[in-house]
C-alpha cells in the first residue's frame, strides 16, 4: 500500500492516465498528474511514468514536454521512481524498435524484439500477450526491500508487448518470465529506478486480492455466456488513434469497456484489436484482450462480421460456450449499461438486435436513399 503518500504521474500524451491514477489511489495515494515540465517548481517526493506504444513515439514526446531532463534530474536526488511498460523501457540506452532510437540512459541495456524462435528452433507468436509468471532471475534470492517484496514467485501478471528491455548487468533484472523456453525481462531494478514490463490487470468484477486467473477459460466461468464484443482496430486513416484518444476524461473506448462491465447481462468483455496501444488501455480498463487480431482481418476494407466470427471461434476452441454476443461500437461513447440491458431484455428471443436512431438534416452520416446498395435516410420535401 502506499498509505496516503504524495505520487507524480508524467502526463506526456502516450499513457493510460485514469487507469495508472486508480491504481494508486486504490492504494491509498494522493495523486497529482503533471502535463509539462515547467509546471513543476518543485521535484515531488514519487515519481511515476507509464506509457504504451513504440519507444520512439514516447520518447519523442517525453522530450517534447521537457520531461527528459526532469526524470534525470529527479533520479539524481534518489527518490523513488518507477517506470510502467513503455514508461520502463524509456529508462534504458537505446530502443531497438522501428530502428535505433537514444533512451534516456539510466539501466545500462537495449530494448530489443522478442525473440521469434524458441531455443529448440519453433516459431514463437509476437507480440507476447497473456498471463505469464513471474520468476526470481539467478543473480536475485528474493525480492525483500524492493516494489516485488509482496509477490511470491510464480505469481502470474499480464502482458501486451513486442518489445522488452534488456538490462546489461545481470544485477538490474528484479524479475523475469518464461515464454516458452524464452528468457523475457518482466521488471528492472537499479538503487531507487524501478521498471515494469507488465501491466497492472483486473479481473471482471475482480478482488484485488486475488491470485489472476487464465486469460483463456477457468473453472468459475459459465457454462454458456453471453459476452461483449469491442472491436478496434488500430489503423485509423480519418482520425488517427481515435480508439485511445481522450473523450471526456477517458480514452474513447474505456467507456464502452465500463459500460459493458456495469451490464448484470453480460458475463465478459473483449476486445479485438491489431494494436498493442489498444491492447494495453483495454487491459488497464478491465476488458480480456485474448490475441491480437491477425493482419488478414486489420485492413482498411476488413468487414466486421469476420472479426467478431474469429474472436468467438477462438474462445469456443478455448471451451467456452457462448451463447448470445453484444457488438459495442467503441465510437458510441454515450450508450450506457442501461441502454444495453434494455435492447437484451426486450427481445429475448430475436436472432439479431441492432439499435438505430433517426437522424436529423445535420447527420454526417447521410447516405442517399438506397443508391448502391446503402441504406440511407429518406430526403426531406419541403412543406
Amino acid at each position: 500500500m502506499v498509505s496516503a503518500r504524495p505520487v507524480t504521474v508524467i502526463d506526456y500524451g502516450i499513457g493510460n492516465m485514469l487507469n495508472v491514477v486508480r491504481a494508486l489511489e486504490h492504494c491509498g495515494a494522493t495523486v497529482q498528474v503533471v502535463e509539462q515540465a515547467a509546471k513543476m517548481t518543485t521535484l515531488p517526493d514519487r515519481l511515476v511514468l507509464p506509457g504504451v506504444g513504440a519507444f520512439a513515439d514516447a520518447m519523442a514526446e517525453l522530450c517534447l514536454r521537457g520531461f527528459d531532463d526532469l526524470v534525470k534530474r529527479y533520479v539524481d536526488t534518489g527518490r523513488p521512481f518507477l517506470g510502467i511498460c513503455v514508461g520502463a523501457q524509456l529508462l534504458f540506452e537505446v530502443g531497438e524498435e522501428y530502428g535505433e532510437h537514444a533512451g534516456l540512459g539510466l539501466i545500462p541495456g537495449r530494448v530489443q524484439q522478442v525473440p521469434v524462435i524458441d531455443p529448440a528452433g519453433r516459431s514463437l507468436r509476437v507480440p507476447h500477450i497473456g498471463w505469464s509468471g513471474l520468476v526470481l532471475p539467478r543473480a536475485r534470492a528474493s525480492w525483500d526491500g524492493s516494489i516485488l517484496d509482496a509477490v511470491q514467485p510464480g505469481e502470474s501478471v499480464y502482458f501486451v508487448h513486442s518489445y522488452a528491455p534488456v538490462p546489461t548487468h545481470e544485477a538490474h533484472w528484479l524479475a523475469e518470465t518464461n515464454y516458452d523456453g524464452v528468457r523475457i525481462c518482466a521488471a528492472v531494478a537499479r538503487d531507487h529506478i524501478y521498471g515494469c514490463q507488465f501491466h497492472r490487470a483486473q479481473r471482471r468484477g475482480g478482488a484485488e486480492d486475488t491470485p489472476p486467473v487464465s486469460v483463456t477459460v477457468s473453472a468459475s466461468m459459465p457454462v454458456s455466456q453471453t459476452i461483449a464484443t469491442i472491436c478496434a482496430r488500430g489503423g485509423s486513416k480519418g482520425l488517427p488513434g481515435k480508439n485511445i484518444r481522450d473523450f471526456a476524461g477517458k480514452p474513447l473506448i474505456v467507456h464502452s469497456i465500463v459500460q459493458a462491465l456495469a451490464c448484470p447481462e453480460i458475463d465478459a468483455v473483449y476486445v479485438s484489436t491489431d494494436d498493442e496501444a489498444i491492447a494495453a488501455v483495454a487491459l488497464a480498463a478491465g476488458a480480456t484482450v485474448p490475441y491480437l487480431r491477425p493482419p488478414e482481418l486489420a485492413g482498411d476494407t476488413a468487414p466486421k462480421l469476420p472479426v467478431i466470427e474469429h474472436l468467438v471461434g477462438y474462445l469456443e476452441q478455448q471451451g467456452q460456450t457462448i451463447f448470445r454476443v453484444v457488438d459495442l461500437q467503441p465510437t458510441s461513447p454515450l450508450r450506457d449499461a442501461a441502454d444495453i440491458s434494455e435492447a437484451l431484455r426486450a427481445h429475448p428471443e430475436a436472432d439479431l438486435v441492432v439499435s438505430v436512431k433517426r437522424c436529423g438534416g445535420q447527420s454526417l452520416f447521410q447516405l442517399g436513399g438506397a443508391r448502391r446498395g446503402r441504406l440511407g435516410v429518406p430526403e426531406q420535401r419541403a412543406g
